[in-house]
């Protein structure tokens, strides 16, 4: 061990370590949730653009096509039916939920964001994955500082 005061001043450089590159884009591999919507697809094709592998689960697969066209591979699934999620999730590192309803559909609030988002929990639970990014609209228009 050395110390600085037998050195005069001066700090004796170190040993050079190896330099371990760790690229955690192409370790990564995401799972968008709502990438057929306005900031899902967004995030999906950010995403795509920086190397990521990236799948998304759809409940409409004529819908998410474009998906598909980007890159991205789409798998079927639905929040609020909890047997259509474990074979989304095989691969996955990360999940990037957008996921909402809206107004005019006919899934209920409850259905998906609670219900859905509790489904999804306990299969990524089980599948063991540790990243976990939520995004929710939701109390938004409170925000006046939010663009």
């Amino acid at each position: 061990m050395w110390r600085l005061s037998n050195h005069e001043g001066s700090i004796p450089s170190l040993p050079k370590r190896k330099k371990f590159k760790f690229n955690l884009k192409f370790s990564m591999s995401l799972l968008i949730i709502g990438a057929t919507g306005t900031i899902g697809r967004q995030i999906a094709k950010t995403a795509l653009a920086r190397g990521y592998k990236v799948k998304c689960l759809v409940r409409n697969l004529r819908k998410a096509s474009f998906l598909k066209e980007w890159g991205a591979e789409i798998v079927y699934g639905d929040l609020s039916i909890a047997q259509s999620l474990p074979n989304a999730l095989k691969g996955v590192t990360c999940i990037i939920d957008a996921s909402t309803t809206r107004p005019y559909e006919f899934l209920t609030l409850e259905k998906i964001d609670w219900v859905g988002k509790k489904n999804l929990l306990e299969v990524a639970k089980v599948a063991k994955i540790k990243n976990y990014i939520f995004l929710s609209i939701l109390n938004g228009h409170k925000k006046e500082s939010i663009p």
